[in-house]
């Protein structure tokens, strides 16, 4: 009978000693990971934006087919301006950059050129639209 009994005052558990120990340990990990997560955040919501403006980029032959009426690509003020009016959105520090405008068939056909994106003073983004398509292929 006397093994069966439970003893009252032995108490399991943590010392407040483990546990402080624990929660510095923890935020010595969230220290050192949190700027890396904040990083890759950026890395991964500029790639989104790139692929964005490459996707429209892509699609600007269909557009101008679709219409039945050919166009113009160009920059105004680091903006990307279709001749019919039509702005190609970009992030607010992004700029672009055409040497020649390029040339949309309303076949949807293009005439190739070239496009450079840049924020500040980095380079973003180099395209080259290659004819008949002009499907963006990173430079």
């Amino acid at each position: 009978m006397r093994m069966l009994a439970l003893r009252r005052d032995c108490i399991s558990g943590f010392t407040l000693v483990e546990l402080l120990v624990v929660l510095i340990i923890l935020g010595l990990v969230v220290g050192m990971t949190l700027p890396n997560l904040q990083r890759l955040y950026l890395s991964v919501e500029r790639r989104g934006q790139v692929d964005l403006l490459v996707t429209d980029i892509n699609d600007l032959g269909l557009s101008a087919h679709y219409q039945g009426a050919g166009f113009l690509l160009s920059t105004e003020a680091g903006e990307l301006i279709r001749s019919d009016g039509v702005k190609i959105e970009l992030p607010i520090t992004w700029h672009a950059e055409i040497l020649e405008p390029i040339t949309y068939l309303d076949s949807g056909a293009c005439l190739g050129g070239s496009l450079l994106v840049r924020e500040q003073d980095e380079v973003l983004l180099s395209l080259i639209l290659e004819s008949p398509h002009c499907q963006a292929r990173y430079e």
